[in-house]
């Protein structure tokens, strides 16, 4: 997983965005790709609520913010080449930035920085 410390800080840091965390998939799975000493350390999902359980690990990584879950058929990771990671973000619909990795942590930065934003409530 990216950067988690340095989203985390930009969200506390900025008052007039909503952060949320979309979980695709179990990017090591024994099934599939394991790495030892993964806090993950499951199978491939291969039921939503499978997938939904699963994010247990994320909030215990002390996320602040929204976790939510693809479908079980990725249609939010197939939209936005979300594999294995996107920044992405949306303002009133329109996808306004597109990111991953360092790269993508630094382009939101400087994003959050120079554009305001009003929250739709």
């Amino acid at each position: 997983m990216f950067k988690l410390k340095t989203l985390v800080s930009l969200n506390c840091k900025c008052e007039s965005a909503d952060f949320v965390f979309i979980y695709i998939l179990e990017a090591h799975a024994t099934d599939e790709w394991f790495q030892k000493g993964n806090p993950a350390s499951e199978a491939q999902h291969t039921t939503l609520s499978e997938r939904i359980n699963a994010t247990r690990h994320i909030y215990d990584m002390g996320i602040p913010f929204l976790v939510t879950v693809d479908t079980m058929s990725d249609a939010g990771s197939t939209k936005y080449a979300a594999w294995p990671e996107k920044i992405c973000v949306i303002l009133n619909g329109k996808l306004m930035l597109i990111g991953e990795g360092d790269l993508g942590l630094a382009n939101l930065q400087e994003y959050l920085d120079n554009v305001e934003i009003t929250r739709l409530e």
